[in-house]
């Protein structure tokens, strides 16, 4: 009798401990939003093909009641591709993921697509969904970025990094070496795109949200760069020495072996002439299409259309608007009475910072007499720097501003003009 009671008692507590466990598992988990950014930059093909193959392995690796945005980085405006709620393994979106993939083409060989764009783009999707989920990106490119595209894309890395949002970067070997030494600085991660990892990286974002993260060891994540190549010795060919008593006299050539040989010259000549016109009507249309951009951006900051977009701020729990953007000019954020921003804190300064609008982009000048912090990177006093929105404005330990663009409804511009 005993002995029944006691496996009663054990059976008792294992289906306790299972409906405990499925609680706490229930409880702690959420589902993930991953945004997946694809740089339409030329590139290798098979880094191409790679780029492909690993956005079409994540989408399958995702797990029900999942979100997927797909995004492309263009040399224009960023697009996205796909939004869809992963139902299950064999949801519609998951099947015309194929489809979507194949229809993004790579850019004109001589121009290089807007990541730091279509990044922005991300955040404002990942802002209207993390509420219910997880939000995680993936930035599928080689790397090849100029250093001013990757100021830009560690500085909107620092506000995904403020929000608690995940960035890995999968770049090539040849990969710009500033990438490497912002993921060493704790910025973003980073790997090879021969090395990642799509079922360790899902897995690893499937993490509880009540429980406290691991530590990350950035030294194990981190990818270092390849070392340069040495610079290859070639050695000089000796010209061999003619024998004494018999000189090198030229071989008698036939008549119709030197009509072949012009006639290759020609034909040589003839190949080099269409590939030079081609050529160079290749490097006439870049430039145009360079020109053409440049002329746009002279009008509006990263917006193509003909859309009218708001500046607005965030403090203390307020919004303000600061009115449109192609009309700012000069705002003081102080203690000021001309301020935009009412502010009373005792360590602000009346003209603390200054927004101005420069050719088209939005730009700060710290006219302070310390630091500010713009997405936790300091701007020293007297400085100027370009403003990527949404960003956040550190101006002291206490005082701290949201900075965002927000759309002008036609029946906001409406109401206006009456």
């Amino acid at each position: 009798m005993k002995r029944l009671i006691k496996i009663l008692f054990t059976v008792l507590s294992f289906n306790m401990a299972i409906v405990a466990v499925a609680e706490t598992n229930s409880a702690d988990f959420k589902p993930s939003v991953y945004g997946i950014i694809i740089d339409t930059s030329p590139t290798d093909s098979v880094i191409w093909a790679k780029i492909k193959g690993t956005a079409r392995e994540v989408s399958n690796s995702m797990t029900p009641e999942d979100r997927l945005g797909l995004f492309s980085a263009t040399p224009d405006s960023p697009m996205l591709h796909v939004n869809t709620i992963i139902d299950n393994p064999n949801s519609s979106g998951i099947k015309s993921m194929d489809n979507v993939l194949n229809s993004i083409n790579q850019a004109f060989f001589l121009s290089k697509a807007d990541v730091a764009k279509a990044m922005e783009l991300t955040f404002k999707y990942f802002d209207e969904h993390s509420e219910k989920y997880r939000c995680c990106l993936l930035v599928l490119t080689d790397g090849k970025h100029d250093d001013n595209q990757v100021k830009h894309i560690r500085r909107l890395a620092s506000a995904f990094k403020a929000r608690n949002w995940p960035v890995m970067v999968t770049t090539a070997k040849n990969a710009n070496r500033q990438l490497f030494l912002a993921a060493s600085q704790g910025e973003f991660e980073i790997s090879l795109l021969d090395q990642f990892s799509v079922t360790g990286w899902v897995n690893k974002n499937h993490v509880p949200v009540l429980m406290p993260a691991e530590p990350s060891d950035h030294s194990k994540s981190i990818v270092t760069p390849p070392p340069l190549s040495p610079i290859p010795v070639y050695k000089v060919k000796e010209t061999p020495k003619p024998r004494v008593g018999k000189p090198n006299m030229p071989k008698p050539t036939i008549p119709n072996q030197k009509a072949k040989m012009e006639f290759s010259r020609q034909a040589i000549r003839m190949v080099l002439w269409i590939l030079g016109t081609i050529a160079a009507a290749a490097i006439i249309y870049a430039v145009g299409k360079k020109l053409k951009s440049f002329a746009s951006e002279q009008t509006s900051d990263i917006q193509t259309d003909n859309q009218l977009y708001s500046i607005n701020a965030e403090h203390d729990g307020v919004n303000y608007d600061l009115g449109e953007e192609k009309t700012i000019n000069n705002l003081i954020i102080g203690t000021s009475p001309a301020s935009v921003i009412p502010i009373t804190d005792e360590g602000i300064e009346a003209e603390h910072i200054k927004l101005f609008i420069k050719k088209g982009h939005l730009w700060i000048h710290n006219i302070s007499s310390g630091q500010v912090l713009i997405n936790g990177i300091t701007l020293e006093k007297g400085k100027k720097e370009q403003l990527l929105l949404p960003s956040r404005i550190q101006l002291n330990e206490n005082v701290r501003i949201e900075l965002f663009r927000d759309e002008i409804t036609q029946t906001n511009n409406s109401n206006q003009g009456i």
